[in-house]
């Protein structure tokens, strides 16, 4: 029950009440999770809840625009999402974004006007709207962004919606169609980049486009990897990531062959490789030998290899591959590894499609 500060006596019955304003926004803060994982709109959790205590803690949570700078967008409920919007002043803000069939169109403008103050960002893209169809959106701020587009093969490619976020650091991306990698996002983008979480699926060719755009690269993990065409090896094409230090791949499943190089790529700062055997392909001889061959190709003498679905033990790979200060071989697939290694690597521990 809301407390009721016309009794002259409230703030005898509850001391809390005689707080100072910034004491209660700081204890405000800690109900909240941590920036920029997102509370709910509304309910436990939420800073709409300590607008409905009192009307004194209604006017301190009003006024402290950190509490309403982490959004679930939400198209049902668009009043309610540019109230946290107004409320959180000009601060960087952490959005979530869902947008499917059920699209309101009032919404565009809503998310348009405050793009420039996106940091974090994550956009999910069943269908793009007529009105975002081959729109720019400028995110002059955004350091960490997740996209997923499902659009589907009926959506034209210049009809997609493209991110320029010159100041990008972190990317995750996930697209049903391989152009899309590329539409979404212009080459300032690409350029900014030091995280980058890519599929699956993740076929070579567009990720070869990728990388070739992304120098200052120092993490990279390529899931759901598609290798069964060697068309890109007749190019000649060998891409050079100065700074990657750490790299996971893990295949697609429905990939029936490989190529022993896997990627055309040079990386020579290699510290931390994490990959499935089976990124190699089922077709392929002298297993034992896919490691050392692919690290010599790479040029690369990494300090930790994880191997997931190996064949071979670890024993067996330490002898291969003498150098490796630690190496660790499983004969399962290793995905709940693979992604606790991937934030030990990378320091990313921010998932904003989930919370």
């Amino acid at each position: 029950m809301a407390l009721q500060l016309q009794n002259p006596h409230s703030s005898s019955l509850y001391p809390v009440l005689t707080l100072p304003a910034e004491i209660v926004a700081q204890i405000f803060m800690h109900y909240l999770p941590a920036y920029p994982n997102r509370p709910p709109l509304r309910g436990n959790g939420s800073p709409t809840r300590l607008s409905h205590i009192c009307q004194l803690w209604r006017e301190i949570a009003i006024a402290t625009p950190q509490l309403w700078r982490a959004i679930s967008f939400s198209v049902s409920n668009p009043d309610l999402v540019e109230s946290f919007l107004k409320r959180s002043h000009l601060l960087p803000i952490s959005i979530n974004i869902d947008i499917d069939l059920g699209y309101d169109m009032t919404v565009a403008p809503l998310l348009l006007e405050y793009s420039g103050r996106w940091e974090y960002a994550a956009v999910r893209l069943d269908s793009v709207p007529p009105e975002l169809a081959g729109q720019k959106i400028h995110l002059p701020l955004a350091s960490h962004l997740e996209v997923q587009d499902f659009s589907g093969e009926d959506s034209p490619e210049d009809k997609t919606l493209i991110f320029a976020a010159p100041q990008l650091r972190t990317l995750s991306c996930r697209c049903f169609r391989d152009q899309t990698y590329l539409g979404h996002f212009d080459k300032e983008t690409w350029a900014s980049l030091t995280v980058l979480s890519i599929g699956p699926p993740a076929r070579v060719v567009p990720i070869l486009q990728i990388l070739s755009n992304t120098k200052t690269l120092a993490h990279c993990s390529i899931e759901g990897l598609i290798t069964f065409t060697e068309d890109h090896w007749h190019t000649g094409m060998s891409i050079s990531l100065p700074k990657l230090q750490s790299l996971i791949l893990s295949p697609d499943r429905y990939s029936l062959s490989g190529n022993r190089r896997v990627l055309p790529i040079v990386v020579e700062g290699l510290q931390h490789l994490a990959i499935s055997e089976k990124v190699f392909g089922v077709r392929t001889l002298r297993l034992e030998s896919l490691v050392p061959d692919l690290l010599q190709y790479w040029n690369s003498a990494p300090t930790f290899i994880y191997i997931s679905d190996a064949t071979k033990s670890t024993s067996h790979y330490q002898e291969q591959l003498p150098h490796v200060s630690k190496l660790q071989a499983v004969d399962h697939h290793g995905e709940e590894e693979m992604k606790a290694l991937w934030k030990e690597w990378s320091g990313v521990n921010i998932n904003l499609t989930q919370g």
